[in-house]
């Protein structure tokens, strides 16, 4: 799935944040938030200077929220992000959505589905060569559109950080 262009109206700095769903997202779950985010962006502010934002789902998985403020020198303030992060877990709480911890490995399954496993589980799979270094592995640390746009969402898993956190063997 092609992630490099998603929010193309707004500038590579803008601010971006990944949640990453623990099970697949229904669609009217995801709806009903992005309904909710809308009426939060409409009245979203960082010291006084409009935030403009968007967001989106992708694989059932993953929300993405972008922000930026068009003011020169202004950006999303700590206590606007604080805001943000309020929010969007209400909306999740509101629509039974549960994110995964932090700390999970977000992955692509050999059918093109998206898994989540925590690290200990991932390694196990690894051991067990269910993930290789050709395993499409997900990076929801991304903080700017910049990255995302060339592609560093999704990369195969032994171009990533994960080829030096676990032993991943390389296909027969």
């Amino acid at each position: 799935m092609a992630y490099t262009s998603l929010f193309s109206d707004y500038p590579r700095a803008a601010r971006l944040w990944i949640h990453v769903a623990r099970h697949d997202v229904p669609r009217a779950s995801q709806e009903a938030m992005r309904t909710d985010l809308a009426s939060f962006f409409a009245s979203w502010d960082s010291h006084g200077q409009p935030v403009s934002a968007d967001v989106t789902w992708r694989d059932d998985r993953f929300l993405f929220v972008t922000a930026h403020v068009a003011a020169e020198g202004a950006a999303v303030s700590g206590c606007a992000t604080d805001a943000l992060v309020h929010t969007v877990r209400e909306a999740a709480t509101a629509h039974e959505v549960a994110w995964a911890p932090a700390l999970s490995v977000p992955y692509r399954t050999a059918d093109g589905s998206v898994a989540v496993a925590d690290r200990a589980a991932f390694a196990k799979l690894a051991r067990a060569h269910t993930v290789d270094v050709t395993t499409p592995v997900f990076d929801p640390s991304l903080s700017t559109l910049g990255p995302l746009h060339d592609g560093a969402f999704e990369q195969p898993a032994g171009t990533s950080w994960h080829a030096r956190a676990f032993s991943l063997a390389h296909p027969a």
